[in-house]
């Protein structure tokens, strides 16, 4: 029997750290459809047993797994660790947001799990948007420009305007704002006057902001397996975002055009290579110009976990992609196969073959 210990920040407790509220909003929804989905395929593999931690508040949790139900921080960190020590392989999935993430992968590798994603070297930097940003620019992978301001530093009125905001750690479109010129006078303000209630959960804003230029193009996300010696691209997403300034993310569909996918997954290909050695399931969200020639194209974010286009890609994916996640994890390169079926996911996992944006 291999044990898999499936750990989802909000839905298995880690809110209790942050003295917070009941989960609830996006963050929830979200986190729960990739938890639904990754339990799901990890269950199905033959001599799997699929454990989790779950917040008492939100009441039974899903079937098919072994739930360490935690009632407090102090039980949930307490909950983590055994699962950690006891299980023969750790996925953990946490906004980047205060350290979430990269905590709980330092406490999973203190506790000497075997991940399936990223160590905390990678996810340090990853969940860092503006060092990634410069580490990527200064490799020569496009990225928009951008600077770094603290949370009551003033918007240079000679920046390039329209402008996106976002904290430096954020995730899940939280605190991201498209700003049209330099009129407001902090990040404070702007977070402040229209924090939205994820964000706001937590006791402080952020600290450190990232400002850079709006980039137009077909926004979409590339999901990569990576193993030692290797890595596979999966199809590329399109992304459906609000067009309320807010870049709320509204679900996403596949496949993409094949130059747009190509043009996809090279973004996400010369990233890799200059980003510290990967493991596990690393996503990128992009923004794909007019111009065909992929001039126009740029990186945006690097993502050092599963992210909610899995739930679209398990679903367009010929076999288990789970299994893909344990056998890369032993050095393997599983072969994928992707159907060309269009396929429409929303943000809390429901799957159509028809548009619902």
């Amino acid at each position: 029997m291999v044990r898999v210990f499936l750990y989802e920040f909000i839905t298995g407790g880690g809110l209790w750290s942050w003295g917070a509220a009941p989960p609830a909003g996006s963050l929830l929804r979200e986190g729960a459809a990739m938890l639904a989905a990754l339990a799901e395929d990890f269950a199905a593999l033959p001599g799997v047993e699929v454990v989790i931690t779950w917040d008492v508040r939100l009441g039974e949790p899903p079937p098919q797994v072994t739930a360490l139900v935690v009632r407090s921080a102090r039980h949930e960190r307490a909950a983590f660790v055994r699962a950690a020590q006891d299980c023969d392989a750790t996925l953990v999935i946490a906004p980047e947001i205060a350290g979430a993430l990269l905590e709980r992968v330092q406490m999973a590798a203190d506790a000497g799990a075997r991940l399936l994603g990223p160590d905390p070297g990678f996810v340090t930097l990853a969940s860092d948007k503006h060092q990634t940003a410069k580490r990527l620019h200064a490799a020569g992978v496009p990225v928009p420009p951008g600077m770094l301001l603290a949370g009551d530093d003033a918007f240079p009125v000679d920046f390039s305007y329209p402008a996106v905001l976002k904290p430096c750690d954020g995730a899940g479109s939280q605190g991201v704002f498209l700003l049209k010129d330099a009129s407001a006078r902090s990040p404070r303000e702007v977070a402040t006057a229209d924090a939205d209630m994820d964000l706001a959960s937590h006791d402080a804003l952020p600290t450190k902001w990232r400002l850079e230029s709006f980039c137009p193009g077909v926004p979409a996300s590339v999901a990569v397996v990576c193993r030692s010696g290797g890595h596979i691209v999966l199809p590329a997403c399109r992304q459906h975002l609000s067009e309320d300034g807010r870049f709320r993310y509204l679900g996403g569909s596949l496949p993409l055009p094949q130059e747009l996918n190509h043009r996809a997954a090279s973004l996400a290909q010369s990233a890799l290579q200059v980003l510290p050695p990967a493991r596990g399931y690393i996503g990128f969200d992009v923004v794909l110009g007019s111009a065909q020639d992929g001039s126009q194209d740029r990186v945006i974010e690097v993502n050092p976990r599963i992210t909610t286009s899995y739930v679209g890609l398990r679903r367009a994916c010929t076999s288990n992609l789970a299994a893909a996640l344990l056998k890369s994890a032993k050095g393997e390169s599983p072969p994928l196969i992707f159907n060309s079926n269009g396929i429409y996911y929303t943000p809390n996992g429901t799957i159509s073959e028809t548009p619902h944006f």
